[in-house]
């Protein structure tokens, strides 16, 4: 019986830590994969627990395109960075967060731009 209590506490540890630690991206603009006609103003992410978001890099095609972009000091469930004006493209948009247990997390998502 001690060490089914054991199991059971220990996994119910485990994943309770991954589970409320990392950061789960719940929307973004732009959308993975989307086509946009009008020219975005801002990058929108919005994620389920807070983080703190310490990289973002954009590219067109390869191409990095300079954002106006600070990491985050304190952690946060929505983070909102101007856009310049894009030209058309294919986009790449990749981000790190850093959840509340020190887990850095990569995330990716591309878009196009008519």
């Amino acid at each position: 019986m001690k060490t089914l209590i054991s199991l059971i506490l220990g996994f119910s540890i485990l994943f309770s830590s991954n589970l409320f630690a990392h950061a789960k991206i719940l929307t973004s603009i732009p959308a993975n994969n989307a086509i946009y006609d009008t020219p975005l103003a801002a990058i929108e992410l919005n994620f389920k627990n807070s983080s703190r978001l310490i990289k973002l890099s954009l590219k067109n095609q390869g191409k990095k395109i300079p954002l106006n972009f600070k990491p985050s000091a304190k952690a946060n469930t929505h983070f909102s960075i101007p856009l310049p004006m894009l030209e058309k493209g294919q986009y790449s948009l990749e981000w790190i967060t850093l959840g509340s247990d020190g887990h850095k997390m990569k995330s990716k998502i591309s878009f196009n731009q008519k």
